[in-house]
């Protein structure tokens, strides 16, 4: 069954959070002043076989090659940043001292007016959905797009800040989704509850780390894409962290390209195969492996069956069960090296 996009009738998003409040009017504003290369109008969706399927029709032009050899090319000043962008996109700037709280309660009732912030955000100007724009950290110091422990601890912070609305941050690596190396998360709003959060999990290790207990979540079933899923809280926050930077290392060192999902609740990471070219149908970045597959074309999106994009998606991002166990076993072993 086919049905317009939900978020075409949006007007905000009920929340208790000034940031997102802060957030989704400065976008919505941005939005109808004509910033952004494409419209989400026509957008269309139908649910079927576990996965959202959506033609987004201002995307509707097949994408470039990314732009990377490795997951850990560096930046080159040489190709596209966001350094220029314009500042008719800016949402707007967060200060790192604004991060440093020992709390939330600074970001929560923060209305993202810091003239001087290192943490810039824009609208995304080809979105993928309402609300959809970026988050750069650090963005004078002309990072790659490769995950640290300061930026992965912004993101947690920013994710925790949206509780109360369905707005997720997300994060492409090289050679998974990305096509600047500048380094970014997303804001993305899904059609519905993602089908990831509905699967059968069970905890596959406990890390003790920094007085802390940490059960690291995967998969039951075979759903085709692979992840390791974490809490999302204050309390755990450093341990967390902490945990996250090793198995990016990890992921550095194997070459292995990688999506993230993070909400106000749990962190979600996909180690994956890398995306050498852009696929003419479904394109798999972090949307696709948390079970919503964008169409770039009608005619694709009118012929496409849930079980066929399951199975593109599997081809496409699935690593097998011995890759998997040699991740976590490697990280285990990361850690088990930092804490003692």
């Amino acid at each position: 069954k086919l049905s317009f996009s939900r978020q075409t009738d949006m007007v905000d998003i009920p929340t208790p959070s000034t940031f997102a409040r802060s957030y989704t009017k400065a976008w919505l504003a941005t939005y109808q002043a004509g910033v952004c290369k494409s419209s989400l109008d026509g957008t269309l969706v139908r649910f079927e076989d576990n996965l959202i399927v959506v033609f987004n029709a201002g995307r509707g032009v097949k994408r470039a090659a990314p732009p990377f050899s490795s997951v850990r090319d560096p930046f080159d000043p040489a190709k596209f940043s966001f350094l220029q962008v314009s500042e008719d996109q800016i949402l707007g700037r967060i200060s790192h001292q604004t991060m440093l709280a020992p709390s939330d309660e600074a970001l929560l009732q923060h209305t993202l007016q810091d003239p001087d912030g290192e943490h810039v955000i824009f609208i995304n100007i080809f979105p993928l959905s309402y609300y959809s724009g970026l988050l750069v950290p650090f963005l004078s110091e002309k990072r790659a797009q490769i995950l640290s422990a300061d930026a992965l601890s912004v993101a947690l912070k920013v994710a925790r800040t949206l509780a109360g609305s369905p707005l997720w941050v997300t994060f492409n690596s090289q050679l998974a989704g990305a096509s600047v190396n500048n380094l970014h998360f997303q804001f993305w709003l899904p059609e519905r509850t993602l089908p990831v959060v509905t699967y059968p999990t069970h905890d596959t290790h406990m890390f003790s780390i920094s007085d802390h207990h940490i059960a690291v979540s995967e998969p039951t079933n075979d759903e085709g894409v692979s992840f390791f899923s974490l809490p999302n809280t204050i309390a755990s926050h450093d341990a967390v962290i902490s945990l996250l930077a090793a198995l990016v290392s990890v992921f550095l060192e194997t070459g292995t390209p990688h999506n993230l999902i993070i909400n106000s609740e749990r962190v979600y990471v996909f180690p994956r195969q890398p995306m050498v070219v852009f696929d003419a149908g479904v394109q798999p970045g972090y949307c696709e492996t948390a079970g919503q597959a964008y169409l770039p074309q009608r005619e694709a999106f009118e012929a496409a069956t849930g079980a066929g994009l399951r199975a593109d998606i599997r081809r496409l991002v699935g690593l097998p069960h011995s890759a998997i166990d040699a991740l976590r076993t490697a990280w285990v072993q990361r850690v088990a090296r930092l804490t003692t």
